[in-house]
Order: C-alpha cells, then structure tokens, then sequence
C-alpha cells in the first residue's frame, strides 16, 4: 500500500465512522462547501503522517518484509465558553474509531488523547 492509499483509507474510514458528529476538515483537501467552521461550532481536523519504518525479516530481498509506521491524528475543536468536556467527548469518539483496529491493512495500537488548555477565551476568578 502506497502511502498516499494509506492516507485515503484512513481518511475514509474517519468519514464514515464519525458520520454528521460534526464537520471534519481533512489535512490537505479543501474544505466542502458550505463546512467552513464559525464561531461556536465543533469541528476536527484529520491529518496522517508517514513516520519510516524498516525491515522486519531477513533473507532473500523478495522475501523480505517491511514494515512502515504512520500515525493518525485528530484535532478536536470546540468552543472555550462550553469548557473541556464536549471537547473530551468528542476525542474518545475519535480515538475509538482507529485504536486497536486494522483498516485497510493498517494496524493501530494505542491512541493518545492530549488536552490543551483553554486559550485565554476564559476569564480569572
């Protein structure tokens, strides 16, 4: 599988996983129309990446086998004024959707869900 077909599965398998949750912006395609994210709307974006990878039997180089490592990432966005939790709700969603999982040959392992704070939209108290 090239990569660029590895990045197709994945994103297909996104797409149709996550359904109508919310929009989705897929890295390096142009948004659809009329799914420009505004204000107070969640949304995500999903990218892949080709990290390498190497060989992982010996013998003839027919025989060899490769393996390659890729991650999927997907970036959660949400309104500040709702506070983490639909942000957190959405992200295990997403996480479910690949880890543990094959798709199109593609095997997952563990998904890493990384909060980032609130961007200064919340007020001290």
């Amino acid at each position: 599988m090239t990569p660029d077909e590895a990045r197709s599965a994945v994103y297909e398998e996104f797409l149709t996983q996550w359904a109508d949750r919310t929009l989705v912006a897929l890295e390096g395609s142009e948004p659809q129309a009329g799914a420009e994210p505004g204000p107070g709307v969640n949304w995500v974006r999903v990218a892949f990446r080709n990290l390498g990878g190497g060989q992982h039997t010996l013998g003839p180089s027919a025989g060899r086998i490769y393996r390659r490592e890729a991650s999927a990432f997907v970036q959660v966005f949400t309104p500040p004024a709702k506070g983490m939790g639909p942000g957190a709700t959405l992200a295990h969603a997403a996480r479910a959707i690949f880890e543990g999982r094959t798709v199109g040959g593609i095997q997952f392992n563990d998904g890493t869900i990384s909060e980032i704070p609130l961007s200064g939209a919340e007020k001290p108290r």
